[in-house]
């Protein structure tokens, strides 16, 4: 289980890092290198593959093509994000303001009501403690959803991008093949020491 762990954690950190320089390298020339996902693909390979003592094997394999489509993705989370601060400022401009409404085309009925209240209002819900982190925990899946769902959202348009992934996928699936145990022998050591006497 200490293997598993470690090749996790080692290949998470290189997905993250992976991730951080593809965007860098967007965010500062403006181009997308679909070719920095082949790069990912082999550091996280290569990461799972330390963290697992070089054993691999098809459980290291699906965990190292994972934690590449992971790298690769994540580096959408911040254009998402700035996607929807973007869209929030809009609809806040867009929405009525209720200080310059008509008040004259409000019914009469709704001013009854709020003349009269019942006798016995209902409670409010009490906030719940826990809701805080129930919601940044939606929020946090959906970022990431909507980034892993990112690659496919472009179509036919995307396609060679499609490849490249599937070329690093690749990448990082080959370096995590399982070595095969080679045993050599046995060896007669009996013949040895009689050579070893006679001289």
């Amino acid at each position: 289980m200490g293997n598993v762990l470690r090749a996790s954690v080692f290949g998470l950190l290189a997905a993250l890092a992976g991730g951080a320089i593809w965007y860098a390298v967007r965010a500062t020339t403006g181009y997308e290198v679909g070719l920095i996902a082949v790069v990912v693909g082999i550091m996280v390979g290569g990461a799972v593959r330390a963290g697992c003592r070089r054993r691999g094997g098809v459980a290291y394999q699906l965990l190292a093509v994972a934690l590449t489509y992971f790298g690769i993705c994540v580096q959408y989370v911040p254009d998402i994000i700035k996607a929807i601060r973007d869209h929030q400022p809009a609809q806040a401009q867009n929405a009525p303001n209720p200080a310059t409404s008509n008040p004259t085309t409000a019914p009469t009925a709704s001013v009854q009501v709020a003349a009269e209240p019942p006798a016995s209002l209902p409670e409010a819900p009490a906030p719940s403690k826990h809701s805080m982190p129930v919601q940044i925990l939606i929020a946090v899946g959906f970022l990431l959803a909507f980034a892993m769902a990112a690659p496919f959202l472009g179509g036919f348009e995307n396609i060679i991008g499609i490849f490249i992934i599937g070329f690093a996928l690749w990448e990082a699936w080959k370096i995590n093949r399982r070595t095969p145990m080679q045993i050599e022998g046995p060896f007669r050591l009996g013949a040895a020491a009689t050579s070893a006497e006679t001289r």
